[in-house]
Order: structure tokens, then sequence, then C-alpha cells
């Protein structure tokens, strides 16, 4: 969603604005996504998942901003972030369609440090939050 407020922003404020979002959204999505990742595959492969999400992450500049570019050059300044929110909104439906739904086992960690968060956070299963809080800040 902020990506596409980005391209359609009518002012340098609401594209930095947007831009903003994304940047903050990257460092949920970077506390969240190797721990769910590993957790779906059994110890022995889970120093391979990080590595391809490692991989991504350092072929997105490489790939990324030359495409990018010459998209913009291309078609108007606006383009490259219609690009990336379609793509953004692609992964995010195929993340909720795709990921499985698992419950975390209870722990104190899940409780929370106080006996009342328990009863927030135990009333909806985490990782459910967390894909939803993702797929909204991603897209």
């Amino acid at each position: 969603m902020a990506t596409a407020l980005s391209a359609a922003a009518p002012t340098y404020e609401v594209l930095f604005g947007g831009r903003l979002v994304i940047a903050l959204s990257q460092a949920l999505f970077w506390s969240i996504a190797p721990p769910i990742a590993t957790s779906l595959f059994p110890p022995e492969q889970r120093g391979r998942v990080v590595a391809r999400l490692a991989i991504g992450t350092a072929l997105a500049p490489i790939i990324g901003i030359p495409f990018g570019t010459w998209l913009g050059e291309q078609a108007g300044w606006r383009a490259p972030f219609v690009a990336m929110a379609v793509l953004g909104a692609v992964a995010c439906t195929g993340i909720m369609l795709l990921l499985p739904r698992t419950e975390v086992p209870d722990s104190p960690s899940r409780r929370g440090s106080t006996p009342e968060a328990a009863a927030v956070i135990l009333s909806e299963p985490l990782l459910t939050r967390r894909r939803a809080a993702v797929a909204v800040a991603q897209c």
C-alpha cells in the first residue's frame, strides 16, 4: 500500500512519507522473516533457507535498481513504483495463501512479561498477526 501511495504521490512530502513507511516495514519484515522461514524447514535445511533470503536481499540492488532506473526512464518515475506495488500485491497474496497456519506452543515468551498481556497475546495466533502485519506493511 505504501508503494502504491508513492506511485500516486501528488507532492514530494507524500512521496517521502510513503518511502518512510516502506523503510520502516523492512525492519518489521527482517525481524520476523528468518524465524518464520526457518520454522518451516527441518534443522538441516535452515541454513540454506536463510542463505536464500540473503541472496534475495543481495540481488535486489543489483537487478532492481538498474531495472527500476530503466523503467523510470522509459515510462516516467511513477512506473517503477507501480510495478513494485503490483509485484508486492502478488507476493502478499501468495504469502497469505501458501504460508501454513501454525500455532505457537504455550510458553512464557508467548504470554509476555505480564499476566494481562497473556489474554491479548493468546487471543489470536501469533503467526497470523505477524503475517497480516507484514502483508499490510509490504503492500
